[in-house]
């Protein structure tokens, strides 16, 4: 009769086991999902809103639960200052040093290139939450090319 009573509950705890090891997989799985590298796309294309007059978009873009997106593209000076203070980012002028932010580039091998731009000219509004975890946001008066770059771990 004990064995009857407690039957029940071994089923729940086999099911409850069952389903969290079932959980710890599949969120596993879901990490080692390879990002997202796309080149020379739309805005519509790219992981975060970008103002409407960006072209040659390139974006990495982790796998889902994944901590980062990087963006570039190209865009004039007028509309990246203007999507800069629609999302509230303070941008300030690069002064005597160059501002350095990662590209899309740095977190793929599917795509060779420079992994970092090295600004000399233009703007930058960093946000470090973190050692490796912000948001940075950058603009090349030389290229006419804008960066992005957001980590959230």
């Amino acid at each position: 009769m004990a064995y009857a009573a407690a039957k029940p509950l071994i089923r729940a705890y086999i099911y409850f086991v069952g389903f969290g090891m079932l959980s710890f997989i599949l969120v596993g799985l879901l990490f080692m999902m390879p990002g997202t590298v796309k080149e020379h796309v739309t805005p519509d294309e790219a992981p975060i809103r970008l103002p409407d007059s960006a072209t040659d978009v390139c974006f990495y873009r982790s796998p889902p639960l994944g901590p980062c997106i990087v963006v570039e593209f190209s865009v004039s000076e007028t509309d990246f200052l203007a999507w800069a203070k629609s999302r509230e980012w303070d941008v300030k002028e690069i002064g005597d040093e160059p501002h350095t932010i990662p590209r899309y580039t740095l977190l793929t091998e599917d795509v060779l290139g420079e992994t970092i731009a090295k600004i000399k000219d233009g703007y930058f509004y960093d946000l470090r939450t973190g050692h490796d975890s912000g948001l940075q946001v950058a603009f090349d008066r030389e290229k006419n090319r804008a960066y992005f770059y957001s980590n959230t771990r």
